[in-house]
């Protein structure tokens, strides 16, 4: 139980490195992007972190850590995404 309040902390913190990337970029691009495709980047960011991080969790052979490590989207393509799409 007192496990908890880490854990919501936790699923906060990736939920917000998941998806400020993707708002970001799909920001710049509201003009020729509709909601309907912004909200199907951001599923899609989601599930590749989800399943990236499973992979790293449960690794496959030689590939994954095996340690519980979150695999989320980088904020280091931020700055070209959006010049291209604006």
């Amino acid at each position: 139980m007192e496990a908890l309040p880490f854990a919501f902390q936790h699923v906060m913190a990736m939920l917000v490195t998941n998806l400020v990337p993707m708002t970001l970029v799909t920001l710049a691009a509201v003009p020729s992007v509709s909601e309907a495709d912004i909200l199907v980047l951001i599923r899609n960011a989601m599930a590749a972190a989800g399943l990236a991080t499973l992979l790293q969790t449960f690794p496959i052979g030689r590939i994954g850590s095996g340690l519980p490590i979150f695999m989320g989207a980088s904020f280091t393509f931020i700055v070209p995404l959006t010049a291209i799409a604006s």
